[in-house]
């Protein structure tokens, strides 16, 4: 209707002049407005209500009716940017950008300005260009983009420091004892309804872990959950496994209530009790409101507007780039190729051992500080000056996501380079579906992968062979459940970290698995903010963010 109304406006202004008094009759008004007569009032009538023209109409047929004009083009869109931006919808700013071009740029610096200093006085913020976001439930993803919100609207039972050990959240306390892990609940919890969180919910809440999900196999050592009290859970383990309660302190874990509440078909979630809670949710944006009776630390911001603008509007929006205070955070990452031996592969499986030994050494030319031969062991690699590149045929299918960060395209490109070096036809593919990689399993051969790994060490090493990405691309089921019997002996060993490590090297041993890369990379975080975001960066946990002028 907006965007009607601007091309009504602007079809009088061809015409007529602002601010002069008009006597016009419908007649012309059909003509000008190349429309019924019966349109024409209510088109009128709608620019009057927006107080953009000034019109009497006649009494009488055949009678002149007064019109003036009160709003430049400018104005008007101006008016219509603001209400846009407010809402946090971006879809009638890129049309109305097409329609009308450099006035339209103009009025949406001034709507932005305007809008920007609303927001700073109200603790509001918006963010432009946050990446698309299709679920919000824990069981579901393991997207940065997702989990970054999921953090904010759900608490889990147990956090980590900054050195990785375990304190309270949810569980303001917790005893593990031989294959059984009790957990006292705070009794001042409360959700996003208003009620009160009981051991109920969160029963329920690990319960639906055991049934699907990218991050299932976390929680297939469950036997059985229970509430032996309105605040304490107990869950009972298959074995016994010091390393469980780190599970519970990943936002996989994060507590959701049974209650939903629907926006629309497409958009729900679980009733949370995080530092945010979800007031809005379609496919234009998501609003964050404040839980204003959040049981630990307050939100900092009033409110969290996520839009995905197009990105041609970086650019008109550029205006308040200035960075404020961050965070650095050290991130423990590691990066490796998995092979997925498909019936209808198009290499031999000779050339394929032969391939991955050779990328094996050659990893170690490319980035000798960050060549690894495995997690748990952290060997040298041996450099080796001169390296005979052997002759190979065939085609090799390469799955891998989307990079985003730079040393990880460069990391790819490398990849690329070495494997079509040896003279095999490389396709690669693009894995979009980031929480299944076993979507591509019929497709691709190998897989390229980083993931984060999780501090202490020993919980980071179990938790990825236990849920890895390039596991999943590669096993059946049958190996998956083989897989899984040994980490849990491991686990209930006297020494899991050494059954862990003869897990992980057995994987390379059979040349499934290539080891490339790890190390940590510094990730910077903005937590001063301005009342609109337009760049592309990195916030820190939403409840932390601030709005300030930004530091000379």
């Amino acid at each position: 209707m907006n965007e009607a109304n601007i091309r009504r406006l602007n079809q009088l202004l061809n015409r007529y002049e602002r601010y002069h008094c008009y006597q016009v009759i419908l007649d012309e008004l059909e003509q000008v407005l190349s429309t019924s007569r019966r349109n024409v009032s209510i088109i009128l009538k709608n620019l009057s209500d927006l107080e953009w023209i000034e019109w009497r109409p006649s009494v009488g047929r055949g009678k002149a009716s007064q019109l003036i004009i009160r709003s430049s083009l400018s104005d008007a869109l101006q008016q219509v940017l603001k209400e846009e931006l407010k809402q946090g919808r971006f879809q009638l700013v890129t049309r109305l950008l097409e329609l009308y071009g450099a006035t339209t740029v103009n009025a949406l610096a001034l709507a932005t300005a305007a809008q920007n200093d609303w927001n700073e006085a109200n603790s509001a913020l918006l963010i432009t260009h946050y990446p698309w976001v299709d679920s919000l439930d824990p069981q579901r993803t393991v997207r940065h983009a997702e989990l970054h919100v999921i953090r904010s609207i759900y608490d889990t039972l147990l956090k980590q420091n900054i050195e990785g050990k375990l304190k309270p959240s949810l569980a303001h306390d917790w005893q593990m004892e031989g294959d059984m892990l009790t957990l006292w609940l705070r009794p001042d919890i409360q959700r996003h309804d208003g009620n009160i969180l009981s051991a109920s919910d969160v029963v329920w809440s690990l319960k639906r872990l055991q049934g699907e999900g990218p991050v299932v196999h976390l929680f297939e050592q469950v036997e059985s959950v229970s509430a032996s009290s309105p605040t304490q859970v107990e869950i009972q383990l298959k074995r016994a496994n010091t390393l469980f309660p780190y599970v519970l302190a990943m936002p996989h874990a994060s507590v959701v209530c049974p209650e939903v509440i629907h926006f629309d078909d497409k958009h729900r979630y679980h009733c949370g009790t995080g530092p945010f809670r979800l007031h809005h949710w379609n496919n234009e944006h998501l609003v964050l409101k404040r839980h204003e009776y959040y049981f630990a630390e307050s939100a900092l911001l009033t409110q969290i507007t996520l839009s995905h603008a197009d990105e041609k509007l970086a650019n008109v929006m550029s205006f308040n780039q200035g960075e404020g205070a961050t965070e650095t955070t050290m991130l423990s990452a590691f990066s490796y190729l998995t092979y997925n031996q498909r019936a209808q592969a198009g290499i031999a499986e000779e050339d394929w051992h032969t391939l991955f030994t050779y990328l094996e050494q050659r990893k170690g030319q490319y980035a000798p500080q960050r060549a690894v031969s495995g997690l748990c062991s952290q060997s040298e690699i041996s450099l080796i000056s001169s390296l005979a590149i052997p002759q190979l045929h065939g085609t090799l299918v390469l799955a891998e996501p989307k990079w985003t960060l730079p040393y990880l395209q460069a990391t790819a490109d490398w990849l690329h380079q070495a494997i079509r070096a040896t003279g095999l036809t490389l396709q690669v593919l693009e894995l979009t579906e980031i929480s299944h990689p076993e979507s591509v399993r019929a497709e691709a051969d190998l897989l390229l992968i980083e993931e984060v790994i999780e501090s202490p060490l020993e919980y980071g090493v179990y938790e990825w062979l236990l849920i890895a990405s390039g596991l999943r691309f590669v096993f059946t089921e049958h190996e998956w459940r083989m897989h899984h019997e040994k980490i849990a002996a491991a686990v209930a060993a006297d020494n899991p970290v050494e059954g862990l490590a003869d897990i992980e090297q057995a994987l390379y041993q059979h040349r499934r698995i290539l080891p490339l890369f790890a190390g940590k990379e510094a990730i910077t975080k903005a937590q001063q903010v301005k009342g609109i975001q337009v760049k592309k960066t990195g916030y820190s946990d939403f409840y932390q963010l601030w709005i300030g002028e930004p530091q000379r």
